[in-house]
Parts: C-alpha cells; sequence; structure tokens
C-alpha cells in the first residue's frame, strides 16, 4: 500500500520551496524506550483497538500498524524530573504522535503523503518523572516506527532550511523580567520550533483572533485561519525569546469582533479539520482540552483576563479567569507584572465560580484540564506548578444555547472607551464603571504565554 523508502520532508507552503534537513553535532542523551521499532513485535507496548504489526518499516524489518479510531498503542518510560525532551517518531500514512506528561498531552498529527515522515515533540517534564509515549488514528490508517526520546536537543532532528524563527515582542521580554524565579525554571527549553503554532502542534484544529483589524476597523478583529496560521506570527502572536511558547499579547484599545463586544484578544477558537467552526453537543459528548500556560502582563484598573473556555452558541458554560488585586471598588491596586491573585472557575454565564487557586503569582505556570463526561457536566482540574496548589471542580451544564466548542488564549476583561483606531467603544463606555476601572492607555497589552495545547 505505501512506499517503504527513507525522505526528506519538503514544505511547499511556504515561501519558495524549504525542505527539512538533519542537523548533526548537538549534544543529546537518548532515553531507553523498550523494542522502540516493534522489532520484537509488541514487547514493552500497551495496545488497544485496531492494531497489528506491519511488515512495512523505517528501520528494520517491522512496524506498529493502526487502522481505526479505536487503536492505540503506548509505553510508560522513566525520565528526570524539571529536564527537556525531544520526542520523535516516523509515520507512514496517517497518525497521531503524542507524549502525556503529568496532566499535559504533548501532540502532533500527520497527514498521508506516501513517505515516511518524522514527527517530533519538545517538552519539559516539569514535576514528572516517567511519560507515556503513544500512537494514536487520526484520519486515515498508519504505520509507527523509530520512537526516540532524547534529553536536550536531539543529535537529529528536522527544521525548515532557510527560516528565521519569529522573535518575541517586546512586551512579553520586558514582563519575563519580573516574573518569579521559580515559574521560569520551568519553562522547557528550545528544540524544533520554528513558529508560534509548532508549540501547539501546527494548531490545526483552531484558528486566531486578533486585537487588530486589517481594515482599519475597531470593530472587525482580524483573523488568522488554516493553513496560514501554521506559519503565521506577528507582535501579538509572537514566539518567547526561548521558542517554548506562544505569546498572546491583547490591547485595551484594540479591535473587537462585533460593535456588541467590549473587549479586544488575543484568542484561539476550536474548529474542525475541514476548516469549519468546531460545534459538539455540550452535554452528549467526552471532550477534553488541555493547555499549560502562564500570565505574565495582566491588565492594571480592571486586572482580569479569561484564559480558557467552553463557550456554546451564546453563552461561556465555562471561564478560566484570572481576578487580580483590587481595592473595594473594584479597581485595580496592583502593577500587572508582580501580582498576586485568584484563578477561578465561572460556570454557566457567570451565574456561579469556584475558586481554582487563591494565591496566583503572575510568571506562575499553570497546567489547566477543561473536560466534558457526555453526561451533562463540565470539569476543570488545575494545578499550579510552582507552588504544588490542585484543585478540581464539576459543574452541570445550565442553559446551554446551540452546540459548545473551546477557546483558548489571551481575552482580557478590560477596555478603553476609545480605541486605537480613534473610534468610540460604545459597549465600553456603557460599562458604566468607576472611572478607575477603565484602562487609559488604548496601547496598552496584557500577555499569556501558552506552552503546550492539546485537544481529546
Amino acid at each position: 500500500m505505501f512506499n517503504n523508502f527513507k525522505h526528506i520532508i519538503c514544505n511547499a507552503g511556504l515561501a519558495g520551496m524549504l525542505c527539512a534537513l538533519p542537523l548533526a553535532g548537538a549534544s543529546a542523551a537518548s532515553v531507553a524506550i523498550n523494542n522502540p521499532s516493534f522489532e520484537s513485535s509488541w514487547t514493552g507496548w500497551t495496545r488497544v483497538g485496531s492494531v497489528a504489526i506491519s511488515g512495512d518499516a523505517y528501520v528494520g524489518t517491522k512496524s506498529a500498524k493502526i487502522t481505526a479510531s479505536s487503536g492505540v498503542v503506548s509505553q510508560v518510560v522513566s525520565v528526570a524530573a524539571n529536564t527537556s525532551y525531544t520526542f520523535t517518531a516516523y509515520v507512514l500514512g496517517g497518525g497521531k504522535v503524542g507524549a502525556k506528561v503529568g496532566l499535559i498531552n504533548y501532540s502532533k498529527s500527520v497527514t498521508a503523503n506516501g513517505s515516511w515522515q518524522l514527527v517530533t515533540i519538545t517538552f519539559n517534564s516539569g514535576m514528572a518523572t516517567s511519560v507515556t509515549l503513544s500512537a494514536a488514528y487520526s484520519g486515515s490508517e498508519g504505520r509507527f516506527d523509530e520512537f526516540k526520546l532524547d534529553s536536550g536537543t536531539a543529535a537529529s532532528s528536522s527544521v525548515a532550511a532557510s527560516v528565521t524563527p519569529s522573535s518575541s515582542s517586546s512586551s512579553s521580554v520586558s514582563s519575563l523580567a519580573t516574573s518569579s524565579s521559580a515559574a521560569v525554571s520551568s519553562v522547557p527549553a528550545a528544540g524544533g520550533i520554528v513558529y508560534p503554532a509548532d508549540v501547539g502542534g501546527g494548531l490545526s484544529l483552531w484558528k486566531l483572533t486578533l486585537p487588530i483589524s486589517a481594515s482599519g476597523v475597531g470593530t472587525s478583529a482580524q483573523e488568522i485561519k488554516q493553513p496560514a496560521l501554521a506559519t503565521y506570527s506577528s507582535t501579538y502572536f509572537a514566539l518567547n525569546s526561548d521558542k517554548t511558547a506562544m505569546v498572546m499579547t491583547d490591547i485595551f484599545g484594540g479591535a473587537r469582533t462585533s460593535s456588541g463586544t467590549a473587549y479586544a484578544r488575543s484568542e484561539l477558537r476550536e474548529m474542525t479539520a475541514s476548516g469549519t467552526s468546531a460545534a459538539w453537543s455540550c452535554t452528549d459528548v467526552v471532550r477534553k482540552m488541555t493547555v499549560r500556560q502562564r500570565i505574565t502582563k495582566s491588565p492594571t484598573h480592571k486586572p482580569e483576563m479569561s484564559i480558557g473556555q467552553i463557550h456554546d452558541s451564546k453563552n461561556d458554560n465555562l471561564e478560566i479567569r484570572y481576578i487580580g488585586p483590587k481595592d473595594s471598588s473594584s479597581v485595580g491596586t496592583g502593577n500587572g507584572l508582580t501580582d498576586t491573585g485568584r484563578i477561578e472557575a465561572h460556570w454557566n454565564n457567570d451565574t456561579s465560580y469556584d475558586i481554582l487557586d487563591s494565591a496566583y503569582k503572575i510568571g506562575d505556570m499553570m497546567n489547566v484540564v477543561i473536560s466534558t463526561d457526555g453526561s451533562g457536566y463540565q470539569t476543570v482540574s488545575y494545578t499550579n506548578e510552582r507552588t504544588g496548589v490542585t484543585s478540581t471542580k464539576t459543574q452541570a451544564f445550565s442553559g446551554v444555547i446551540g452546540s459548545c466548542y473551546f477557546k483558548a488564549g489571551n481575552y482580557h476583561q478590560a477596555c478603553t472607551v476609545t480605541d486605537i483606531y480613534g473610534g468610540t467603544n460604545d459597549t465600553c463606555a456603557a460599562k458604566g464603571w468607576t472611572s478607575g476601572r477603565y484602562e487609559t492607555d488604548p496601547w496598552g497589552t496584557s500577555v499569556l504565554e501558552i506552552y503546550g495545547l492539546s485537544l481529546d
């Protein structure tokens, strides 16, 4: 069915023809994987569903074949805590390769192109001392071979030749300098990342909304969809200086999505593989979004940021929100860079909320898992990597309108009455807050960094 040959991966979608070339000479230490090329059949591997041993191989004479959505092969391997790793595997056909680290699933999918494709995933082990490496079905039959896990940078990795990585925005660099040292130490090292979307495995199931307008109209926020999103970067969607995170910068007076919306955003919205808006049954299906992220700069006058959601056709069913220090009049009292606030779960269009973390310090790395159970309940599980604080909260869906989808990124809840285009943000003005709650600089920003994002 497939041609059995090794190849150099080329991406014609980039400017010109950029081919992935091997890099030699980088130092790396390999982690032991039992039977990494399936030459001893299933020795060392756990398998479920529609899987078999295939005679099509990248190395040796065997590989793992997965033929249906139920098929998964996996293996738990030991790693060192607080260490950066590069995981690689070869895929022939379609498939998804993943590394589960604690609550976080790092994964990348490929579609069939008739050749063996090298898939590379980078992650940091954090507090974990073991990770689960896996291969799974992703739309079509696939073969999997030559699994490898290296600490540091892999000795042979694939990158696009002649591509210059995007630099981070100045606002993210300055805010990083004020973050706590404990939070900074948990940031993974770079490895094979060229564009911001690479951090999210290519973001094939997302679109991006920016706080700027291509037409210069304050109520017409620019959207970036696939395939453009895969190689897109700008001041408001960039790589951090270590090339390990998507830096999502929002503007207080930025462009909004409509005249009825007060706040700008630098935010990802879930899509389908065909490029249409995702829309799944809120109460009848099992879904999960996992994100590893940290806030590095918040609004100051109204220090609130939405940093993850389940949304239906009209409502915020679940919204993860940062609430910074405020006085009795709800006016911010911090500087947005070194503050300590709360992380809260707001349920069913803000009719109730739970506190997930009562002492979140700007710069702390957090793991957030948002899920539905298929029987009418939604759950959020939260971990602060610096302090070890954990929390899991569950709430029944209520008042659902239409279908649901996930959102991730920076949707701060702050605004200026005059936007960056010189127009009036009527919806912001109509809030009727005390003057101290309105941001004063239309070009002022908040910043969120995402280090891992996956959907299951």
